[in-house]
């Protein structure tokens, strides 16, 4: 989906938060969209790792589920937004594009 953009080049991807928080340091994307649920290491868990780590990273969190406790926790981790894996691809860019727009 990001790459069908056109406007996104996806870079990397990681089956697991320990080979998440890998890539993102050797390939030091501009966002990262992360999944909550993750083996070996959750997505909470290396958002904040990231975010300590590479703070100029955008990170999204992804679930299936929409639960506020954990939208809550990955906020609190470093997320620029939290969306559901349903979400629309107009509306995933348009995430992408606002959190970008905060670096700046």
């Amino acid at each position: 989906m990001v790459n069908a953009s056109g406007e996104f080049t996806m870079v990397g991807e990681a089956e697991n938060g320990e080979l998440a928080c890998v890539l993102a340091q050797q390939l030091q994307p501009d966002v990262i969209l992360m999944d909550v649920s993750m083996p070996r290491m959750n997505g909470i868990e290396a958002t904040r790792w990231i975010k300590t780590t590479l703070p100029q990273v955008v990170i999204i969190g992804l679930s299936v589920y929409l639960s506020a406790d954990v939208a809550q926790d990955m906020r609190a981790a470093g997320t620029s937004a939290y969306l559901t894996k349903d979400t629309s691809p107009e509306d995933l860019y348009q995430a992408i594009h606002s959190a970008l727009l905060k670096l700046n």
